[in-house]
C-alpha cells in the first residue's frame, strides 16, 4: 500500500527481516493467515492497524474528555505500542 494513501495513524507490520509487510486481503493476503480468519480478531486487528481501536490514543484524538490512561496504571496514554510491548494486562499470543 502506498504510504501516501495510508492515514497518519496507520500501523505498519514488519516481517522477521524488518521489511514492511504489504497488507492485502486477496488470495489469503499477507496477514490473514496470522489471524486465523475469526471475525472478532480480524476486526480488532483492523481497528488497531488503522488507529481506530477504542484505547487511550484514540480517545485522546476524538474524545479528549475521557480517560486516556491504561488500566495497568503504567501508561499515561494507552497506545498500541504500550499494549503490544509493555502492558501485562493484555495477552496477545495468537
Amino acid at each position: 500500500m502506498n504510504s501516501l494513501k495510508k492515514g497518519h495513524y496507520f500501523l505498519n507490520f514488519e516481517d522477521e527481516k524488518q521489511r514492511v509487510i504489504k497488507l492485502t486481503y486477496t488470495k489469503g493476503g499477507s496477514w490473514l493467515p496470522f489471524i486465523g480468519f475469526t471475525n472478532s480478531l480480524c476486526t480488532h486487528l483492523t481497528h488497531m492497524t488503522t488507529g481506530h481501536a477504542p484505547i487511550g490514543e484514540y480517545r485522546q484524538r476524538f474524545f479528549s474528555h475521557l480517560s486516556t490512561s491504561c488500566l495497568c496504571s503504567e501508561a499515561k496514554v494507552q497506545t498500541r505500542e504500550h499494549i503490544v510491548i509493555e502492558c501485562d494486562m493484555h495477552d496477545l499470543s495468537i
